[in-house]
């Protein structure tokens, strides 16, 4: 499992990001992935996305509603990823003017 970040400013923001990082992602390796696992978000199952997926070879692996379980990997690194952004902006001292949210 290969794991990309990118800052999102919303949700909406996702499919031409990922859009972005599959195109790259081919350039660089002479081929599209063969699968994407998620988790049934909305984001993941527009119309236009699953289009672009399917125009290029690529199986949308759902997970069962309401079952992180089934995708440990992604929630464990979004929990690391989670921790590792809270301890930046703890030791930033940044005033909580900037709308982070510690969790």
């Amino acid at each position: 499992m290969y794991s990309f970040v990118a800052p999102l400013r919303s949700c909406s923001d996702f499919p031409s990001v990922l859009r972005d990082w599959i195109e790259l992602l081919c350039a660089q390796c002479n081929n599209y992935p063969k699968t994407l696992q998620t988790d049934n978000a909305k984001e993941f199952i527009s119309a236009s996305f699953c289009q672009y997926i399917s125009s290029n070879g690529i199986i949308i692996t759902p997970s069962l509603p309401y079952s992180p379980q089934e995708n440990g990997e992604a929630e464990r690194l979004n929990c690391t990823l989670g921790d590792m952004a809270c301890s930046m902006f703890l030791e930033s001292n940044l005033s909580t003017n900037f709308g982070f949210i510690l969790t």
